[in-house]
C-alpha cells in the first residue's frame, strides 16, 4: 500500500482528525465519499440523498451531443489522501474498466443546503446559492452561510490540471467538476488522475480566504522567480521611448515586428541597443509561437478578399484587439488545407515561420496539426497585419507528439531554438505568444493521445479529445525544465480566462487587454498570478480619460498597464499619461516586491475598493474611488501583527503623514486624498 494511504486497509471507514478544531468528517477510502460532517461538534446539515466527496457521472455521445447517463459502473477508483494544514487533499486515480472511448464528469462536492448561503465566484461578487451559475475561470467553489457562520471551499489542486467548472447546484451542492475523457490510446490507457481539496475558510473574507489558502496548498506553483518589476516593452526598442528605465520586460521579435525588420528576434537589436537595454535593467525575451503555423500572403481564401462585409468576406475581430480578423464563413477540408500547405513556397512564410527548410516546415504542420470531430484538419482562415490573407493551422505544442526526434513538431522545434538562444544571446528567458487563442481548441487526433501528460477531456459531442490548453501546459513544463536551471524565465501572453493552470508554469505573465476591461477581468489576472508580475498590453492606449481610468484600475491591483513602444514617445503619453507613470510606477515596483495579499484585513466606505501589498512590517494599501476626493481606511491590527505596536501611516505620493486613531483592535485613517483619476494609496510601517 502506498505510504500516503491509511494503514488500516481492512477498515474502509476511517475517522479523520479534524481539518480544524471545529470541522470533522469521515472518509470512505475506497469510494472517496465523505460522511458525518460536523462543525463545533454539531452535525452539518446537507442536502438529502446527495453524497459528499467524489462522484463520477458517465457522459456518452447521443445524437452528436454530450449526454449524462443516469447510472454507470464502468469506472473504478484508487483513493489516496494527505494533509496540508487545515485542508484535506484527496487524489483519485480513475480507470475505465471497459477500455475503448468514454467520458465522465468527476465531481468533488459538499452538498450544503442553499438556505442563507452565498456563492463567491471571485474576489468581489456573490450570488445566492440557489441561483448560482457555474463558472469556469477558477477551479474553486466557495460558499459562505451567515446563518450558521460556516464557510467552505472545494477545489481542483494545481497538481492535476483539468478542464473544469465550479459553483453550486441543487443536484451537487458546492462542487468542482472536472470534464475528463478516457481512451485506451493514452499512456497509461483508459486512466486519469485528479486531485481535489476541501477546506474551511474565514466567512468574513469568502473567496479571498479561499484563494489565500489555495496558494499555500502547493506553494511551488506560485514560486516567484522574477525579481524585477516594470513595464512591458512591445515592438521597437528602449532607445526610442521617453523613459526607458520605466521598462523591465522587453518581448523581442513579435510576428509583425519580425516581418517589418526582416529579422528574427536575436538580430533585431544592434550591439549598442543590447548594451543600453542591459544598462537600463531591461530583460529581453525573444518571441516564439508554438501554438500555430500559417501559410500567408495568399491571393485569396476560397474567393474571400479580406475586405470585410458579408458572405465569404465576413470577418470577426479577436478580443485581443491586435488587428487580426478571422473569416467566419470559410471552411477548409483536409484536402483543401493540405493543397495550400503543399503549394506553399518561402514567399508564403513570414520571418517567424521561415525557420526550417520548406519540406521540414510542411512536415511540422502535418505532425502538429489538430483534427476536428470529423477527422478533418483544423484551420483558421484569417487576415493579419503581418501576413495578409493567411490559412493558419492551430498546432499542438506538446513536444512528445510525432516529430520529436526530427524536430518536426512545433513544441520540440521551439525548445531547440530556446536552447540555442539561451546559449548564444543575453536573453532573460523565452516569450510564448497567445496561450488563450491557440489553447482554445480541441483536438481529436488519436496519434497525439499517447503523448498527453494531463489526460483527455471531452467535446460538445461527448467524445474524448485533447484540450490544446492542457497540451500547452506540457510544453511549458518542458520549457521550464530547460530555462529554470539556467536562471532563465518563462514569459507568456494570452494569460487570461482559460489559462488558470498556465499561470503556475510562468514567471512573467501578460495579456492584451484594454480600457474596457472590467474589475472581474482585472481581479482574475491578479488572482491567477498571485505575486508574479503581470503586465497588460493595451493597443489602444491614449492620453484620454478612459486610458487614465484604465491605468488607475491597473494600479489598484498592481498590474502593469502598458501600450506599444511608439506610444511612449507620442504627445498622448507626454501630455496625457506620463504624470501617472512618473508618480505611481515607482510605488508599484515597491509594493509588488512586497507582494499582493488576497486578504486585505482592511475596510473602506461603500464604493471604495482596496487591495493590500506586503505581510509586514511594511504594507501598502491601494484604493480606487473614482467619485470621491478623499476616503478613509480601517485596519484590523491583530491579523497584521500590529496590535500594541508602533505604527506610522504615510501618503507615499506626498510623503505626508496621516493621523491614526486607534481603538482596541483596529486603526482608523481619515482624509486619505483621492486623485482626480480615483487613485489613493497608504503606506503603513509597523515597529
Amino acid at each position: 500500500m502506498h505510504k500516503s494511504r491509511f494503514l488500516l486497509a481492512a477498515a474502509l471507514l476511517l475517522p479523520l482528525l479534524p481539518a480544524r478544531a471545529d470541522f470533522t468528517y469521515t472518509l470512505d477510502e475506497k469510494t472517496g465519499r465523505l460522511s458525518n460532517p460536523r462543525v463545533n461538534d454539531h452535525g452539518l446539515p446537507t442536502l438529502p440523498n446527495i453524497p459528499a466527496g467524489v462522484v463520477i457521472e458517465e457522459v456518452t455521445s447521443q445524437n452528436g451531443k454530450a449526454t449524462p447517463l443516469a447510472t454507470s459502473d464502468r469506472f473504478t477508483q484508487q483513493i489516496t489522501t494527505r494533509r496540508e494544514g487545515d485542508a484535506l487533499i484527496l487524489t483519485t486515480e480513475i480507470t475505465d474498466t471497459r477500455r475503448g472511448d468514454s467520458a465522465a464528469d468527476v465531481y468533488f462536492q459538499l452538498p450544503l443546503p442553499p438556505d442563507g448561503a452565498l456563492i463567491w465566484p471571485d474576489l468581489i461578487d456573490s450570488t445566492p446559492a440557489a441561483e448560482s451559475i457555474p463558472q469556469s475561470r477558477f477551479p474553486i467553489a466557495v460558499l459562505t452561510n451567515s446563518r450558521d457562520h460556516t464557510a467552505f471551499a472545494v477545489a481542483i489542486t494545481p497538481e492535476t490540471p483539468a478542464i473544469f467548472s465550479a459553483g453550486y447546484s441543487k443536484s451537487h451542492g458546492l462542487h468542482v467538476q472536472a470534464k475528463v475523457g478516457f481512451s485506451d490510446a493514452t499512456s497509461p490507457p483508459s486512466r486519469t488522475r485528479l486531485s481535489f481539496a476541501l477546506y474551511p475558510i474565514d466567512p468574513a473574507w469568502a473567496f479571498r480566504s479561499a484563494i489565500d489558502r489555495y496558494y499555500r496548498l502547493v506553494p511551488t506553483a506560485y514560486e516567484r522567480r522574477a525579481t524585477k518589476q516594470g513595464l512591458w516593452l512591445f515592438h521597437g526598442n528602449a532607445t526610442t521611448v521617453t523613459d526607458p528605465t520605466f521598462f523591465t520586460f522587453h518581448t523581442l521579435g513579435e510576428l509583425g515586428e519580425a516581418q517589418r525588420t526582416g529579422k528574427l528576434a536575436p538580430n533585431i537589436l544592434t550591439p549598442d541597443q543590447y548594451a543600453k537595454e542591459n544598462q537600463w535593467g531591461i530583460e529581453l525575451y525573444p518571441y516564439s509561437i508554438p501554438g500555430q503555423r500559417e501559410c500567408g500572403f495568399q491571393p485569396n481564401l476560397k474567393g474571400a478578399t479580406g475586405k470585410g462585409g458579408k458572405g465569404k468576406n465576413k470577418t470577426a475581430a479577436n478580443p485581443e484587439g491586435d488587428e487580426v480578423r478571422n473569416f467566419t464563413n470559410l471552411h477548409y477540408s483536409t484536402e483543401e488545407a493540405l493543397a495550400v500547405l503543399n503549394s506553399a513556397t518561402e514567399k508564403n512564410l513570414t520571418v517567424i515561420q521561415n525557420i526550417q527548410p520548406l519540406p521540414a516546415f510542411r512536415q511540422t504542420v502535418r505532425n502538429s496539426a489538430l483534427y476536428d470531430p470529423e477527422g478533418q484538419i483544423t484551420t483558421l482562415p484569417r487576415t493579419t497585419k503581418w501576413a495578409g490573407l493567411s490559412l493558419t493551422f492551430p498546432t499542438n505544442p506538446n513536444p512528445f507528439i510525432p516529430g520529436r526526434e526530427t524536430l518536426t513538431n512545433t513544441g520540440s522545434l521551439t525548445l531547440d531554438y530556446a536552447r540555442d538562444w539561451f546559449d548564444r544571446y543575453p536573453f532573460a528567458g523565452l516569450y510564448i505568444d497567445s496561450l488563450y487563442r491557440w489553447g482554445n481548441f480541441l483536438n481529436y487526433r488519436r496519434d497525439h493521445f499517447p503523448a498527453a501528460r494531463y489526460g483527455l477531456t471531452y467535446g460538445p459531442d461527448g467524445r474524448p479529445c485533447l484540450s490544446n490548453n492542457l497540451e500547452h501546459l506540457t510544453f511549458l513544463d518542458e520549457l521550464g525544465k530547460l530555462a529554470h536551471p539556467q536562471g532563465k524565465k518563462v514569459f507568456a501572453n494570452g494569460v487570461r480566462d482559460t489559462a488558470f493552470f498556465s499561470a503556475h508554469r510562468l514567471d512573467v505573465l501578460g495579456s492584451e487587454f484594454g480600457t474596457g476591461t472590467n474589475f472581474a477581468g482585472m481581479t482574475y489576472r491578479r488572482v491567477i498570478s498571485f505575486q508574479k508580475p503581470y503586465a497588460g498590453m493595451n493597443h489602444g492606449l491614449k492620453g484620454n480619460k478612459a486610458s487614465r481610468a484604465y491605468l488607475a484600475r491597473c494600479f489598484l491591483f498592481g498590474l502593469y498597464g502598458c501600450g506599444e513602444a511608439d506610444y511612449y514617445a507620442s504627445p498622448d503619453y507626454l501630455t496625457g499619461t506620463r504624470d501617472l507613470y512618473t508618480t505611481y510606477l515607482p510605488l508599484m515596483r515597491d509594493m509588488n516586491q512586497l507582494g499582493w495579499q488576497p486578504i486585505t484585513y482592511a475596510h473602506t466606505p461603500a464604493g471604495v475598493r482596496c487591495e493590500r501589498f506586503g505581510q509586514g512590517p511594511t504594507f501598502y494599501f491601494t484604493l480606487y474611488a473614482p467619485s470621491a476626493s478623499e476616503t478613509s481606511l480601517t485596519i484590523d491590527l491583530a491579523p497584521l501583527n500590529a496590535l500594541g505596536k508602533q505604527m506610522t501611516a504615510t501618503d507615499p505620493v506626498t510623503s505626508k503623514s496621516f493621523q491614526i486613531s486607534f481603538s482596541h483592535l483596529s486603526a482608523d485613517i481619515a482624509a486619505i486624498p483621492i486623485s482626480p483619476d480615483g487613485i489613493g494609496v497608504v503606506r503603513i510601517d509597523v515597529r
